[in-house]
């Protein structure tokens, strides 16, 4: 009998220095894959309120965690197939992370663990899931100039975009979201001058764009001619003989003009740096008029003309002097 009680306090002991190591080493144990939480004391939380951002070849996670105290970092895990495990991609020291190198079209899950500063990692988020897409928006199909506040807005974005939300202000301040079309008509604020329209758009799985998108255009809505030359002094001119012509509009890339009373009109005028202008697009209009036989008037007077980019005419303008030419 005393042996038999010496074996039992014997295998007694020994169940209890194993439980001793046993407890140990599993306090001394860090979690390296979501799948086997730690388990002995409280994990870290879990990520919650997730949501994906998309963009051109990139995605971007945001998230949120109920206590933040002890965490050191967010391990990022990826997967481009349900049927495929997730694998780590990065860690995050703050709730947002932005894949980026994906390939637009493609979806991909991911889930999100938090990582205690005792290395223990928690158990994984929730899956979700985005698709990179190009998005933009062009304004009347990349004019750069208009003469109408009313413009037509061309949106680029995949056939799977729900809804948009437009703006002249890049703050969105008053948009509301409205539901995606692949053109709309949106109107410019005056003054005139340069002006920009932004666009954001949400997807069918509710994401949001990362960024806004946005194209500009110039408003303009008047065109003027500051004066209107010739350089005969009064003279009497014939034929063969030179007459420069010069309608200052402070315009460039536009159209002028000159008449010679109704004698000979449309006369066209240049801001190209040739055919007698000096200098190119600065807003001279210019050329050097040979005059053509068979041409005779008496006092005539020189109207010069001008259309800008826009398409927006300026009131004609008369030059100062008079114009006589004669058979010699």
């Amino acid at each position: 009998m005393k042996t038999m009680r010496l074996i039992a306090c014997t295998l007694s002991i020994i169940s209890v220095l194993a439980a001793i190591i046993l407890l140990s080493t599993a306090c001394d144990r860090a979690i390296d894959s979501p799948d086997s939480p730690y388990t002995i004391g409280e994990p870290p939380p879990t990520p919650i309120d997730i949501s994906i951002s998309v963009g051109d070849g990139s995605l971007r996670l945001t998230w949120g965690i109920g206590n933040q105290s002890g965490i050191s970092r967010y391990n990022i895990y990826r997967t481009d197939s349900v049927s495929m495990e997730f694998e780590r991609i990065g860690s995050s020291a703050n709730e947002v992370f932005t894949d980026t190198s994906l390939i637009n079209g493609h979806r991909y899950y991911y889930k999100i663990s938090s990582v205690s500063n005792q290395n223990y990692e928690g158990y994984p988020s929730d899956s979700l899931s985005g698709v990179p897409e190009v998005f933009g928006v062009v304004i009347e199909n990349g004019n750069s100039v208009t003469n109408s506040i009313s413009v037509t807005l061309r949106m680029i974005a995949p056939d799977s975009t729900r809804y948009m939300m437009i703006s002249n202000d890049p703050s969105f301040a008053d948009a509301i979201w409205e539901n995606y079309s692949a053109e709309r008509t949106w109107y410019l604020e005056p003054p005139d001058g340069e002006r920009s329209i932004y666009v954001r758009y949400r997807d069918l799985d509710d994401n949001r764009t990362i960024d806004y998108f946005y194209d500009s255009i110039i408003l303009d809505r008047s065109a003027a001619i500051d004066s209107v030359t010739e350089d005969t002094g009064g003279e009497a001119q014939s034929a063969g003989d030179t007459i420069r012509f010069m309608v200052y509009a402070g315009e460039t890339y536009g159209f002028a003009s000159v008449d010679i009373d109704t004698v000979v009109t449309d006369i066209s005028l240049y801001d190209n740096g040739e055919n007698g202008d000096s200098v190119a697009a600065d807003g001279i209009y210019t050329v050097n008029y040979i005059v053509q036989p068979g041409i005779e008037t008496e006092d005539a007077l020189v109207i010069g003309r001008f259309t800008d980019k826009a398409g927006n005419s300026a009131p004609p303008m008369t030059a100062p002097g008079r114009i006589t030419i004669g058979n010699p």
